[in-house]
């Protein structure tokens, strides 16, 4: 997760202004947003739950 600090772009954007990193040897994923000089997370998801469901919107 120090990377994420350190570049915060580097993960692929899921919807509009949130992004989604995979977390390495665990099945699960960060769902973040970037604004200015910060990193908000929104999320941590298992990546086998549908986190694009309409009930939960990141």
């Amino acid at each position: 997760m120090a990377r994420l600090q350190d570049f915060p772009l580097m993960a692929p954007v899921a919807t509009e202004l949130v992004r989604r990193k995979k977390i390495a040897r665990s099945p699960y994923a960060v769902l973040y947003r970037v604004e200015e000089d910060r990193v908000f997370i929104l999320r941590i998801r298992h990546d086998r739950e549908d986190w694009q469901s309409a009930d939960e919107a990141p």
